[in-house]
């Protein structure tokens, strides 16, 4: 597949790669225009919002509830224009997935077809999948279906826990690997497409109000993962102590001592710093626990209480 002489980029969507791959476009040549929406443009990076960082690089963009009915895109796409979408939110009509003539590409950042959709590295955390790449794929009016154009794989490193720490990891990966794009797309090299197998796997965003609540029949290791799932970047998984709901962070466990199911959730005992809750199969050591204002609730618990998450959370 050649995407032939490209000399535009439209951009699509928002996020830490893209703000920071756009000027590597322009300086190789490349004119650009970025479709974003409200949300994306206001996610904030290093404390200025995308589209001030936009604004201050002089990126001519456009905000749009639905990519498929603005106007604005209309007359901007010719035979010499590539579209790169990153994180979009909106689903693409095949009329306009049409009209790039199979140069609209998606960048996605879990191998596919096994991590389709969304969930970010929350999914791979509590799954214990270490294996990572950078993936550019054809867009299609299925979610992540289209042949894959160009990919690396790689793998986390074992230390990893939160998400934070995966997305450092594969910021570092897609800025080589994108970069190594541009150079692609400048000598028009011919790339091999890859059809996706059958062995799709499609999981769904998360957002942690309403899924970060923790299931304490889980056993322990479940309960690790779940909550290292909901770690920073994000607010923290959550569940309830004495009708107070609160949020853990930060968290270890020791698996050399048994408790019996009925004992799930029990502090047994609180040290200066640290709780320490029997679970089955050992203890879960919590290093944060805080109130929904931001403050620590370590202070108004005490060994005995229990943590516990009511059903009609679950």
């Amino acid at each position: 597949m050649h995407l032939g002489e490209i000399s535009t980029i439209i951009f699509f969507g928002g996020g830490k790669v893209l703000l920071n791959i756009i000027n590597d476009f322009r300086e190789n040549n490349f004119k650009i225009y970025l479709f974003s929406s409200k949300r994306l443009l206001n996610e904030i990076y290093e404390k200025k919002s995308f589209s001030e960082h936009l604004l201050k690089n002089n990126v001519k963009y456009f905000q749009t509830n639905n990519i498929n009915d603005d106007k604005n895109i209309n007359g901007l796409i010719t035979k010499n224009v590539l579209g790169l979408s990153f994180g979009a939110p909106w689903i693409f009509k095949k009329d306009l997935i049409n009209k790039f003539g199979g140069r609209l590409l998606n960048m996605h950042c879990r191998r596919l077809p096994k991590y389709r959709g969304g969930g970010g590295f929350s999914w791979l955390i509590m799954n214990n999948y270490k294996k990572g790449c950078s993936l550019l794929h054809k867009l299609e009016v299925g979610i992540d279906t289209g042949p894959i154009v160009k990919k690396t794989d790689f793998n986390f490193p074992r230390h990893l826990k939160t998400p934070a720490e995966f997305e450092d990891f594969q910021y570092k990966k897609d800025i080589k690997f994108l970069l190594e794009f541009i150079r692609d797309i400048k000598f028009n090299k011919k790339f091999d497409l890859v059809d996706q197998n059958d062995n799709s796997e499609y999981w769904p965003r998360l957002y942690t109000p309403l899924h970060g609540y923790i299931n304490w029949s889980w056993d322990l290791n479940s309960i690790l993962s779940f909550i290292n799932a909901f770690e920073s970047p994000y607010q923290g998984a959550s569940t309830f102590i004495n009708g107070k709901k609160v949020f853990i962070k930060n968290c270890s466990i020791i698996t050399s001592n048994d408790f019996h199911p009925f004992q799930n959730g029990i502090i047994y005992r609180k040290s200066a710093s640290k709780l320490f809750v029997s679970t089955d199969k050992g203890t879960l050591v919590v290093g944060k626990v805080f109130l929904e204002n931001g403050q620590s609730a370590f202070k108004i618990i005490k060994a005995g209480d229990r943590l516990h998450t009511p059903n009609n959370y679950l």
